[in-house]
């Protein structure tokens, strides 16, 4: 629609929030397609806000259920991959809806986000890609999670991306565990 078109750029070209949901529609795996609007949100290129006006419009858009459900958990907090993987193995195995992207001040004072928290069960769970192996990156996040259990008494919880690619019944079986435990003894509710 003219909605869609960029009112100066020659050559005649859509604007982005249409761009991103075209290519997300075209590419050939889903969970490159989902790649594509996490990282768009991520770098702030777009907003959820922007790629739902978007798809209200394009209701027979390839892809259409899995690009609105993308946007939901993106406009949630999920900006990685492995973030929306994990959005969809709660969904899948039925655990808590938990917050993504938990904004925190660590022992230094400088801003770090968490990947994942279920607020209910002090749980906080993260999801460690290659990056996470470097000996400096290791070590920042051993030193993070110290700081989570002692100075906030949260439990944590690490999970390789591999795994959740790969085996999400083990990860959801361990999570399946722990809310079972904590139900039970009465420190949170599923």
């Amino acid at each position: 629609t003219v909605d869609d078109i960029h009112p100066s750029r020659t050559p005649r070209r859509t604007r982005l929030p249409r761009s991103v949901v075209d290519a997300a529609a075209w590419c050939g795996p889903d969970l490159r397609s989902q790649a594509i609007i996490a990282s768009a949100v991520q770098q702030r290129l777009v907003t959820p806000e922007q790629l739902t006006t978007v798809i209200i419009r394009l209701t027979t858009l390839r892809k259409h259920a899995l690009i609105v459900e993308t946007v939901t958990d993106v406009a949630g907090g999920s900006l990685s991959e492995y973030e929306l993987l994990f959005a969809r193995l709660c969904r899948s195995y039925r655990l808590p809806t938990p917050t993504r992207q938990t904004r925190r001040r660590d022992a230094s004072g400088r801003w770090r986000y968490l990947d994942i928290e279920f607020d209910d069960f002090r749980l906080v769970v993260e999801i460690d890609g290659q990056q996470h192996m470097e000996a400096l990156a290791w070590w920042e996040d051993m030193m993070r999670n110290n700081e989570l259990v002692v100075d906030e008494g949260k439990v944590l919880l690490r999970f390789a991306g591999f795994a959740l690619r790969h085996q999400p019944d083990k990860i959801a079986a361990v999570l399946r565990r722990f809310f079972d435990t904590r139900t039970s003894q009465g420190r949170g509710a599923v």
